[in-house]
């Protein structure tokens, strides 16, 4: 069976946004089975305001540098509510088990508690399931990690191979903006390394969208194409869907 992976970024499941994800979902194709990966750093930032509103947790090129007190305060509270509510609004979801997410540290050590995917343990036979940020160390679970969900879907790639069908990013944005904020349609490769190197002469990106096309990227050379949109957007037809990225054709 092919798999579609899907990634929602926090600020796309709002009460705005989590309605069209819900119904994007609820219309399943027997054909293929569809993967959720869920992201949430508007709602951790929200935590850790709550509980330290004088104090900003760091970042490092568009991630968040976790200790101890950011996940405890922020990053596990945001990861259960959010599920919580995605389990709600699409009850016949399954969620992968954080025990299940066997990760290791990020390379980066001022990245603190940052995680990398190692592997999911993945049903033998699934129609739809979902996975967040929080995994555990593989050789230690009862060490939890912050999770890039970007880097969460490209782990997923990598494991699930030609088992892939498509790649979906769903995000505020809605794709990829040119210098006067207007959404680029179609991006190759060559074109993402260029916006990368700051080199390309239209479009900068900056922030958590660095991180997104350099994990786009890697994706790329394991599927033909990777999609960025907004949650309503994913009902519509491809070719009025955000910024397609996709490999040259041979």
């Amino acid at each position: 069976m092919q798999i579609d992976l899907i990634k929602v970024g926090g600020a796309e499941l709002g009460e705005e946004g989590l309605p069209h994800v819900a119904r994007y979902f609820s219309k399943p194709d027997p054909e293929v089975a569809r993967i959720l990966v869920f992201g949430g750093g508007p709602q951790i930032d929200a935590k850790w305001k709550k509980r330290h509103p004088k104090k900003a947790p760091k970042k490092f090129e568009g991630a968040r540098m976790t200790d101890e007190i950011v996940m405890a305060d922020a990053v596990v509270p945001a990861f259960f509510e959010i599920r919580h509510k995605i389990q709600r609004a699409i009850p016949e979801m399954t969620m992968v088990d954080i025990a299940n997410i066997k990760c290791v540290r990020d390379a980066d050590v001022r990245l603190g508690l940052l995680g990398e995917v190692d592997h999911v343990n993945l049903p033998r036979k699934f129609t739809l399931i979902g996975a967040g940020f929080v995994g555990t160390d593989k050789s230690d679970p009862m060490r939890l990690y912050n999770l890039k969900a970007d880097s969460v879907v490209r782990s997923l790639a990598v494991q699930l191979g030609e088992n892939i069908r498509s790649i979906l990013l769903v995000t505020s944005t809605g794709g990829v903006l040119d210098r006067k904020k207007k959404l680029v349609p179609h991006l190759t490769p060559p074109e993402i390394e260029r916006i990368l190197e700051g080199k390309h002469t239209t479009i900068k990106a900056d922030g958590g969208m660095v991180q997104k096309l350099k994990e786009t990227l890697a994706m790329l050379k394991i599927v033909p194409m990777v999609r960025m949109l907004k949650a309503e957007q994913l009902s519509l037809p491809p070719d009025r869907q955000g910024t397609l990225c996709e490999r040259a054709k041979s």
